[in-house]
């Protein structure tokens, strides 16, 4: 960024701690296309990256009246988008592996007190779906267990629909071959 960028944008923020309420609207024109790339670069989903953006201009809305030095806008919001983009992640992070333990503990409550013919059949499923790959097998039951969209379960994973997909495809096959086998 050169030095009358830096000038501009220093003015903005004077001109908007001073009272003037465009000279905001003003700094979100210059900065939201350089917010959004910044957050894309971590999130790899535009979608995802304009949501954090937007929870960042949040931030920086409440926060510009504390920035002692004007002429450090830049660094300092992108600081803060970087670092809303960071949270977004450990927080998806976090519900995936939330989501692993959930796979772990309802595969092993299944597998205990089978009865019937029927419950044996859906044991036996199961414990092919338990030999699977984590990723198949996650993908599988949030697809047919809990009846979940592959939009929906693309969300969850943190995964483009066309790798849910390719994993439910993948999944299928294997369990028809293990199936057959036995």
């Amino acid at each position: 960024m050169n030095k009358s960028d830096k000038t501009v944008d220093a003015w903005l923020v004077l001109s908007y701690q001073s009272g003037n309420d465009k000279a905001f609207s003003l700094l979100v024109k210059r900065w939201h296309p350089k917010l959004c790339r910044q957050a894309f670069w971590y999130t790899r989903d535009m979608d995802v990256a304009k949501d954090v953006v937007q929870e960042s201009w949040s931030t920086i809305f409440r926060k510009i009246h504390t920035l002692r030095d004007s002429n450090r806008f830049g660094s300092w919001a992108l600081t803060i988008v970087t670092r809303n983009a960071v949270d977004f992640l450990k927080r998806k992070n976090k519900n995936i592996t939330e989501l692993k333990d959930y796979y772990k503990c309802n595969q092993k409550t299944q597998e205990i007190g089978v009865k019937t013919d029927k419950e044996r059949k859906i044991a036996k499923l199961l414990k092919s779906i338990s030999k699977l790959p984590e990723d198949q097998g996650i993908v599988l039951r949030l697809f047919y267990l809990e009846s979940y969209s592959l939009h929906e379960i693309s969300t969850i994973t943190g995964v483009s629909m066309n790798t849910v997909k390719t994993r439910l495809f993948r999944a299928r096959e294997k369990l028809k071959k293990t199936i057959k086998s036995d």
